[in-house]
């Protein structure tokens, strides 16, 4: 990874006699990924692109699903609900299914449904 082209400062701040500090230290990360799903060149003209939908997995815990370090880009189907990047539909309770370290860009739709 290529070092930071700017400072990025950040400072706290107090206010009421320092009753009450806010950190306003900004994050910077990396905003690419390993994992790329992406819309085709006619994705943002139709607003209509890809969707993850995920489907009951079931309460036995055996089943799940785990989206991790994954860029979508131009992904979402505009003026349609339920068509978000990624969407977990309606899956019970499930403490093994996972998303983290993900992007989205340039969604037609929201990002994640959970």
């Amino acid at each position: 990874t290529e070092p930071l082209y700017f400072r990025h400062n950040g400072q706290g701040e107090c206010f009421d006699n320092n009753k009450v500090c806010i950190e306003e230290i900004g994050d910077v990360m990396l905003l690419t990924r390993n994992i790329k799903i992406v819309g085709d060149n006619r994705t943002q003209n139709l607003g209509f692109g890809g969707t993850m939908f995920l489907m009951p997995m079931g309460q036995n815990g055996t089943l799940y699903a785990r989206v991790s370090y994954t860029e979508f880009t131009d992904v979402g189907q505009q003026y349609i609900v339920g068509r978000y990047p990624v969407h977990f539909h309606v899956t019970g309770t499930n403490n093994n299914s996972f998303c983290i370290g993900n992007s989205v860009h340039r969604s037609l739709n929201r990002a994640f449904s959970i």
